[in-house]
């Protein structure tokens, strides 16, 4: 009878110790339940859009749901520093945007910097365009130079804001090609645009990405854009650099994580952006859309954010905005 007790002891903490080793394989197992990813941004905006597609066709590879925040405000900088402070446990992942994840701790002493985030990867490299209405009588972006030098101050540009990138194009246009453009500020892009369409401004600068739609459907026409090469969104516009300025200006997006993250749990998050990323199907949807890719792995995103710092810390101490 002692035996046979003494038997059914030793089954039970057997049980016992198997169970307690799964429960431990499954509390280290990665994910094992769902990720949020914040937005800086409103919901609907372009960056909303993106990441909601990400967010969708993260969980097939992931095995967990991906819920989406949107902390807008700021320029970004509640998105930014909500995500530069969450606890590094690779649960909560997010959007970076340049310029401002880049040129607000340049302008200002946010509660974030550049070096709190570990990168996973960059999606879109979306240059800055610039477009007029249709009916407008300026057909080149040479006739916009010219027209801006002939009557200092008639050529109003709009942009989503100061310290965006549609801003930096105009302090550059001003500052090295002494191209005389009066910037005007919109509260986001959408606003510029319309602005554009309804003739109440000369020109807007925003991204291929954005206005794309609006090219499309023909109610806006591409001058110029700010990029390496010309986007298939827009191949008939040249490029500034085509036309002998020397500006690339653009809006990286791409994913981040908070600084200190395990480094097999941040392998695992890399390795499902960049599968999802490569996906034919998500490619074509992000195409449709208007959307610019532009892949980066985690170093070479690195290296972009470095370079545009030291762009916008140049122009800063030459121009400064505030």
């Amino acid at each position: 009878m002692k035996q046979r007790t003494f038997t059914k002891g030793l089954l039970a903490s057997a049980i016992l110790a198997t169970s307690f080793t799964a429960y431990t394989a499954l509390a280290d197992e990665f994910p094992n339940r769902s990720i949020e990813m914040i937005v800086a941004y409103s919901e609907g905006g372009a960056t909303d859009v993106t990441a909601r597609a990400l967010a969708q066709a993260l969980q097939s590879e992931l095995g967990q749901s991906v819920v989406i925040r949107n902390m807008a405000g700021a320029a970004g900088e509640i998105g930014f520093t909500q995500l530069a402070q969450a606890n590094p446990d690779g649960y909560t992942i997010g959007f970076i945007n340049t310029p401002p994840v880049v040129s607000v701790p340049i302008e200002r002493d946010p509660d974030f910097a550049l070096d709190d985030f570990d990168l996973i990867m960059n999606l879109l490299d979306d240059p800055t365009a610039i477009t007029v209405r249709q009916g407008s009588s300026i057909e080149s972006f040479e006739q916009l130079v010219e027209m801006a030098k002939a009557d200092p101050g008639a050529l109003t540009m709009g942009g989503s804001g100061i310290g965006s990138h549609q801003h930096f194009l105009v302090e550059q246009l001003s500052r090295d090609y002494d191209v005389p453009v009066t910037y005007i500020p919109f509260d986001g892009s959408g606003p510029s645009v319309a602005a554009t369409m309804g003739g109440h401004i000369t020109a807007s600068a925003d991204t291929i990405g954005n206005v794309a739609r609006f090219v499309f459907s023909g109610d806006l026409r591409v001058l110029a854009q700010a990029a390496n090469e010309r986007s298939e969104h827009a191949p008939d516009a040249p490029t500034l650099k085509e036309l002998g300025y020397d500006i690339t200006l653009g809006s990286m997006r791409g994913v981040a994580a908070p600084k200190g993250v395990p480094a097999e749990r941040l392998a695992i998050l890399r390795d499902a952006v960049e599968k999802v990323a490569n996906d034919p199907d998500f490619i074509a949807e992000a195409e449709k859309r208007g959307e610019v890719l532009g892949y980066m792995d985690h170093e070479e995103f690195r290296k972009s954010l470095d370079d545009l710092n030291n762009e916008i810390l140049q122009l800063w101490e030459t121009s400064p905005w505030n």
